[in-house]
Formats: structure tokens, C-alpha cells, sequence
């Protein structure tokens, strides 16, 4: 244990924290899969092929995942580095299609997926980034339900970052925050959530 927790002095301990100093956390999203996604029994992620053809000038990305329930197929086209088109077909039926823009202190991504041929959801979701956080916007609808979302991650200290997030839809809100301690050997995250239906 000694060695993934580093060994902490007094002075270390009681020393203020420069927050210009500090690096920008991961997304809150990653949180959200370290915590939750990996402690599902029965975890299974999928099979993945990711093929890079170079006559295209790596500019298309070609994937494909099995999973135990379906087969995806995809593909990503980067119109620029800051610029990306993807698309996923599955054996559900399902059309998934997202436009993704980056700035220096900005992503924004468009989303919207159809199944059976009906639209099934569409979305946007606007995420800044500062030095030391991101705060993240998410609009939608999902089956006629309306989506508000909002997130927020800060790294507090230089191995951790505390965030919360707030979701809304017409059938019940989700309040919830998240930590993540992170060493050069290991990452702990936890996630709380709550929900009133």
C-alpha cells in the first residue's frame, strides 16, 4: 500500500495549493465510467477492431465492436483535427450519427440517433475548458422526454478532483457528485447519485 500512496510530510500536508499550477481534470463522464461502468457484474465492454487505412490519409477511422447483445459498425472522418464526423450502425436497428468541434477552450458536439427508421434522440452538448476544470452544458430530448444537463470537475489538489452534476428530464431529476484520486500507479474514483421518480 505504501507504494501507491505516496508518502506525504507535514509541510506537504498544510501547504496552500496554487491553483494555476494545477492541470485540467479528465471529464466528468470518465468519472462517471471509472465508478460506475467497471463495477457491474458481468462487465463486458465488447470485442474491438479499429482499422486506420493510410490511402485516406488517416483522415477516416473504421471500427468495429462486438458485444453480447449486438454488432457496431463504425466510422469517423476528421475534416480537420479540430473537426470530426461519426457514425455507428448496430444490429438493433439503430443509426447513430454525431458532428464534434474543438477549440482551445471549447468542445462542442451534436448528436442524434434513430432506430427503426424514427428519430430517437438528438442533442447537443457544449463543454468549456478552463486550466483546472471543465464545466459541461447538455441539451436534448430522448423518446419525447426533454434533457437539461449540467457538470462540473475541478481538480482541487494535484492528485484530486472533486465534481457534481445536475440532470433534468420531465420524468425525474439526478443530482450527483464525484472524486478522483489519481497517483502515477493508480486511479480511485467514487460517484454518488441521486434521483427522485
Amino acid at each position: 500500500m505504501a507504494d501507491i500512496l505516496p508518502p506525504l510530510t507535514t509541510k506537504e500536508a498544510f501547504e496552500k495549493v496554487d491553483n494555476s499550477n494545477l492541470t485540467r481534470p479528465v471529464g466528468y463522464h470518465f468519472v462517471d465510467n471509472e465508478a460506475c461502468d467497471f463495477l457491474k457484474r458481468g462487465y463486458f465492454r465488447g470485442l474491438n477492431l479499429d482499422y486506420y487505412p493510410a490511402f485516406f490519409d488517416e483522415k477516416l477511422h473504421i471500427s468495429a465492436r462486438t458485444e453480447p447483445e449486438h454488432y457496431e459498425l463504425g466510422a469517423s472522418y476528421y475534416f480537420h483535427p479540430k473537426l470530426e464526423f461519426t457514425g455507428y450502425v448496430n444490429t438493433h436497428g439503430g443509426l447513430t450519427a454525431s458532428v464534434k468541434a474543438i477549440t482551445d477552450n471549447l468542445i462542442i458536439v451534436a448528436m442524434t440517433e434513430l432506430r427503426n427508421a424514427r428519430l430517437y434522440m438528438a442533442g447537443a452538448g457544449f463543454e468549456y475548458l478552463a486550466l483546472n476544470y471543465r464545466a459541461q452544458l447538455l441539451l436534448g430530448s430522448d423518446s419525447d422526454i426533454g434533457l437539461f444537463g449540467a457538470t462540473y470537475i475541478q481538480r482541487v489538489t494535484p492528485r484530486l478532483s472533486l465534481g457534481g452534476e445536475f440532470f433534468w428530464c420531465s420524468v425525474y431529476p439526478k443530482l450527483g457528485y464525484a472524486a478522483r484520486y489519481e497517483t502515477d500507479k493508480m486511479v480511485a474514483s467514487a460517484k454518488k447519485g441521486f434521483t427522485r421518480h
